[in-house]
């Protein structure tokens, strides 16, 4: 109990440091809607929404109210139509506000031309792929409202904000342990990436409770009640030798850098899994969140090779591989 007491009090000397209300705004403040045009994707898409209707609706033309919606969904119905949506899609993304044209399967024109999303109605995982376009297309400051409003895009978001922190950590943690790796350098500023680390942890669970619907205005009964939780995978370095464990073969290279990224995305999955069932998640289920953080930084790992922004030892491991 006292182990679980400390952390909690750890936890909270930073919740105490950070401002909530922007997130808490953001995940507020009702996500507003355009749904212009109709095809096949049309109730899908609606279906998505959940219980939150579309603000606006009407042809591929009708004009929008001031301001804008935060998102607005074009449906052309018909090849021809396609032009249209786009360019209209392209001056509401020009004023920095969410857009995205949705086209079925066998329904894009030729030769293609403008910027959509082609989707086939009747994939088996259309719900997933239309869901990743429209958070895709949503502005990051309004992704929160929509995951609360809207719970089919709950599971994607939490995925996504848990693949993103990850990273974030994983870039914070290669930068502050280059000065130790540097000649002539030395240790200046070891240390506080633990701070860094930990805070941006502490965010993400805060992000995913007001995701899940979870109740925003005591920060301080949230990370009480998620500490047994998460436990001490907060401090990323107390559970180093286990994470270590779980870190592949070709990230071995910079094991500090896969222990930030493997210990973030893991508080968050426990975090996902205990506000999406209000339950504590099982053995199984935690194994599953491990495995899924596996795959995430093997993803993230060939996304930093591609841009050209490799962990130390990277040439090594690409020799090899």
């Amino acid at each position: 109990m006292r182990r679980w007491l400390e952390l909690g009090q750890a936890m909270w000397a930073l919740v105490r440091e950070l401002d909530w209300r922007p997130i808490r705004v953001q995940a507020e403040t009702p996500p507003r809607v355009a749904l212009l045009g109709a095809n096949a994707l049309r109730e899908p898409v609606v279906r998505l929404l959940g219980t939150h209707p579309p603000t606006v609706e009407g042809a591929l033309d009708a004009p929008l109210p001031a301001p804008p919606p935060d998102l607005t969904v074009f449906l052309p119905a018909r090849p021809e139509d396609v032009a249209t949506a786009t360019r209209r899609a392209a001056e509401i993304e020009a004023q920095d506000v969410g857009a995205v044209v949705l086209v079925p399967l066998g329904q894009e024109p030729s030769p293609p031309g403008g910027a959509y999303v082609l989707v086939d109605p009747t994939a088996p995982a259309l719900d997933e792929q239309l869901a990743l376009a429209l958070l895709d297309a949503i502005p990051s400051e309004r992704r929160l409202a929509f995951g609360r409003a809207c719970s089919p895009l709950r599971g994607p978001l939490a995925r996504q904000l848990c693949q993103e922190t990850a990273l974030a950590n994983a870039q914070f943690a290669l930068l502050a342990n280059l000065p130790a790796a540097l000649p002539g350098i030395g240790v200046a500023g070891v240390g506080a990436d633990i701070v860094m680390l930990t805070k941006n942890q502490v965010l993400l669970v805060y992000k995913l409770a007001a995701l899940w619907g979870a109740r925003l205005d005591s920060p301080r009964a949230l990370f009480l009640e998620i500490a047994p939780i998460v436990g001490s995978a907060f401090f990323w370095r107390t559970t180093a030798r286990a994470l270590l464990g779980l870190v592949p073969g070709f990230a071995a290279v910079a094991p500090k850098v896969a222990v930030a990224y493997l210990g973030t995305y893991i508080v968050g999955g426990l975090a996902s899994a205990y506000y999406a069932s209000g339950l504590r998640p099982d053995e199984a289920r935690v194994r599953e969140i491990e495995q899924e953080a596996r795959q995430a930084l093997a993803a993230a790992w060939r996304r930093l090779r591609a841009r050209g922004h490799a962990m130390p030892g990277a040439a090594a491991v690409s020799a090899a591989s």
